[in-house]
């Protein structure tokens, strides 16, 4: 009996211990708006690979010899706080970080992961935050609903001698020869300064759920192209003649990569390319031509309302 009284006790003083180190984060973290209108710089908003895993993943350190409440609570705060400074990397556009004053009930919710005790009675949590999703997510805190509009119409509507397929799952817009900065809430312009694709156009529940963009962390126009046509799944199948046995391995392996990407925008996405990007590398823009291409799509496939879009390209010189 004493044995579960002790045990009780314990388990009531850690409760309070991280309910006292939540009040204490949130008390030593309160910042001003100003300090997160800031411009993307090229230094260092890319440390946070935040767009790689749609999640942010924070360890704290907890260091105590002799009291293990107290290092879990230590742990606890440390990693609280090394969230926050992930937060403070995110943008939601060039101009627009994530403020902290949106997202402190996320942090302060994020969920325990792992917790271990070393050796010596150090503690060290982890703890981790989504992106997206329809419950304390940082897209749930910092996306507002706004009034929904249409996509554009193609500037050129004469269709008589164009093909339009009417099949494509998607649209990857292929940044690779470009330095591109992930964001959540990015444009694609047409050479026009025309915005063809934005938050306006798109249902806040979806976003919320999902976000705007897919980043690809590999080149994955180049990876699933073979003799320069998309290599979907399908493709892959032993019976289908279209690829050499013995590259379809390789082929395999890249699609396994980057799963998330490819599913995103689906098995026939219609690959455009970028000529430049706009506002600090964050919105890619591309021709006239193709920006008619996509809307007319788009119009029967649907694929920009559902966010099947997918960004390839460089951070800081490396390929994502």
């Amino acid at each position: 009996m004493f044995k579960f009284f002790r045990l009780l006790l314990i388990l009531i003083f850690g409760f309070f211990s991280f309910a006292q180190a939540r009040e204490i984060y949130i008390s030593e973290n309160e910042i001003s708006d100003d300090e997160n209108e800031q411009p993307i710089s090229t230094q260092n908003n890319n440390s946070v690979e935040w767009w790689k895993n749609d999640q942010l993943i924070a360890k704290g350190y907890g260091f105590s010899t002799n009291n293990k409440a107290l290092a879990r609570r230590a742990a606890i705060m440390d990693a609280y706080r090394n969230l926050a400074m992930q937060v403070s990397e995110i943008h939601i556009t060039a101009e627009k970080k994530v403020l902290q004053v949106e997202v402190h009930s996320v942090i302060t919710n994020a969920e325990i992961i792992d917790e271990r005790f070393d050796e010596d009675g150090n503690c060290i949590v982890e703890m981790t935050v989504p992106i997206y999703g329809v419950k304390n997510s940082i897209a749930k805190a910092v996306f507002k609903p706004v009034e929904k509009e249409d996509f554009p119409p193609p500037t050129n509507e004469d269709t008589e001698n164009e093909v339009i397929e009417g099949n494509y799952t998607g649209l990857i817009i292929d940044c690779s020869d470009l330095e591109l900065n992930p964001v959540m809430s990015p444009k694609i312009f047409n050479e026009d300064s025309q915005s063809i694709y934005s938050y306006n156009n798109l249902d806040y529940e979806k976003v919320i759920e999902k976000g705007m963009i897919g980043y690809s962390i590999n080149n994955i126009v180049s990876d699933m192209k073979f003799e320069n046509k998309f290599v979907s799944l399908k493709t892959l199948n032993l019976k289908n003649n279209f690829v050499r046995f013995e590259d379809r391995f390789l082929l395999l392996n890249n699609f396994i990569n980057n799963y998330d990407y490819i599913t995103r925008a689906g098995n026939n996405p219609l690959i455009i390319k970028a000529n430049s990007m706009n506002d600090n590398g964050t919105c890619p823009v591309i021709s006239k031509s193709d920006s008619d291409k996509i809307l007319k799509e788009n119009q029967i496939s649907h694929f920009l309302n559902d966010g099947s879009v997918v960004f390839t390209g460089r951070v800081l010189g490396m390929k994502i």
